[in-house]
């Protein structure tokens, strides 16, 4: 797997996700923003929820988005956390698969 660092990718459904307060998997797909490389696992966060960083995922729980997977979901889409001003989700920020023709 390509370098993943500073990348928004999905951390699969009901992966182990080890925080300091323990295992706080999700029950259903979720992005994953990727922190550090630490050889079998990444560290990062979860982008939605609350806030936990330093979270420790194994890498093959890891997928990258497809490119329609990016045009059906996150293109155009707004996010908004509390009372932050909204900010648009950027391509350049999730890594996408591109298929190989």
């Amino acid at each position: 797997m390509k370098n993943l660092i500073g990348k928004i990718c999905i951390l699969k459904a009901n992966s182990p996700a080890i925080h300091k307060m323990g295992d706080i998997q999700r029950e259903y797909d979720d992005l994953f923003y990727i922190e550090k490389d630490l050889g079998d696992e990444w560290k990062g966060n979860f982008i939605f929820g609350y806030g936990f960083i330093g979270v420790k995922v194994k890498k093959a729980d890891i997928r990258v988005l497809t490119k329609e997977e990016w045009k059906k979901k996150f293109e155009g889409t707004l996010c908004q956390i509390s009372n932050q001003p909204p900010t648009m989700f950027h391509k350049k920020e999730f890594y996408i698969e591109e298929k190989k023709k």
